[in-house]
């Protein structure tokens, strides 16, 4: 993280970010809130994709996903259905 803020001026923000045709949608909180739930939930949606579940690096209105596996808990999985 220091790299990435010293040297690119990329700030890290807990949240899961996806992408569509008309825009993103940044979800910022916790751990343990939801933020994977909702953002595989809308990821899944036709023109839709799934960027970042855990982290985000933020520059002004420039954001970057962080990759890394997406955990997803029993219940969640339960509430997304066969899309899980």
């Amino acid at each position: 993280w220091w790299w990435a803020e010293v040297k690119r001026g990329l700030h890290p923000i807990h949240a899961a970010a996806v992408d569509g045709e008309r825009g993103g949608v940044l979800l910022a909180g916790g751990s343990g809130v939801g933020k994977s739930t909702v953002a595989v939930l809308l990821g899944l949606q036709p023109g839709c994709r799934l960027l970042a579940d855990s982290f985000v690096a933020q520059a002004g209105r420039h954001i970057e996903a962080i990759a890394e596996p997406i955990l997803i808990d029993g219940a969640a999985r339960a509430w997304l259905g066969p899309a899980a």
